[in-house]
């Protein structure tokens, strides 16, 4: 289908590449060089039809009627005639509105960039105040703390994860924890040191310590990691609720520091590495 053969206004009756039709006036087109349709008769339904088929780029912001079409996906666009002038002053109408729509909606685009750029140049002037400063974010301090472990204390927290709060132990404001979660596959409503509650979900009881079967678990999982100079804390958890099954997971704990700087850092990492103490945060 020439795009030249059609011009704004027209009333056509539109044969698709996915053998839809539908009729609809011509309105202005895109940049990209697709035009764009008014079709009244689209309905939800036929929509996705188009959308599915790759005929209509799909907006988050779409215009009721609005059709964003490549002239090659067009197979036909016969001029429409019998038409009651009503329904044509519609189309007309609804053309109109559809413009100021997009109209409308490229000032929103300019004003979303602008939002943009000075999102992006205060975050800037935010930083530089931090460098200055000399305080991290917690990403940053986190990443600042693993590049200042030794490499063999690294290659062991190569698979940890930051997390606080910690999903099993309390006071996590004042700790930083390293995790590592292992699914066991082992069905939690078979162990000893687990019950299931009325509702058919499964709980740990208490002090599952006691439970050889428990133990048993964690001595599976368990690794020495080299290079690491605090004590590693391990726990079997639940996920999952009545199909649960037991997670493993094995944890290092060090104690918040007052601030996070490059030097709170070092010394964070210095305290893995079983060399020296961090501050306490104060209460």
């Amino acid at each position: 289908m020439d795009e030249n053969k059609l011009k704004k206004g027209d009333v056509r009756e539109f044969t698709f590449q996915n053998g839809k039709k539908a009729v609809g006036i011509v309105s202005e087109s895109e940049p990209d060089g697709r035009i764009a349709i008014f079709i009244p008769s689209f309905v939800e339904a036929d929509a996705r039809q188009f959308y599915k088929s790759g005929l209509l780029r799909k907006r988050t912001d779409p215009f009721p009627g609005e059709g964003i079409v490549d002239p090659k996906d067009i197979l036909d666009a016969k001029i429409k005639r019998g038409l009651p002038n009503e329904y044509r002053e519609c189309l007309t109408a609804g053309m109109e509105k559809m413009n100021q729509f997009r109209k409308g909606r490229q000032i929103l685009e300019k004003v979303r960039e602008q939002q943009l750029s000075l999102t992006k140049e205060c975050n800037e002037i935010i930083k530089k105040t931090r460098d200055i400063s000399g305080v991290l974010t917690r990403k940053e301090f986190e990443k600042e703390l693993l590049k200042q472990l030794p490499e063999e204390a690294k290659k062991s927290l190569s698979a940890y994860s930051f997390t606080n709060p910690c999903e099993v132990l309390l006071s996590a404001e004042e700790q930083i924890y390293l995790t590592k979660s292992t699914d066991t596959w082992i069905t939690a409503r078979d162990m000893p040191f687990c019950y299931i509650e009325y509702d058919g979900n499964v709980f740990m009881k208490d002090n599952p310590g006691r439970y050889q079967k428990y133990n048993e678990i964690i001595r599976k999982y368990h690794k020495e990691r080299p290079g690491i100079g605090i004590k590693q804390s391990e726990s079997l958890y639940i996920a999952g609720g009545y199909n649960g099954r037991i997670i493993y997971q094995s944890f290092y704990c060090i104690p918040k520091p007052k601030e996070y700087t490059k030097e709170t850092a070092k010394e964070a990492a210095r305290f893995i590495a079983g060399n020296r103490k961090v501050r306490q945060k104060n209460r």
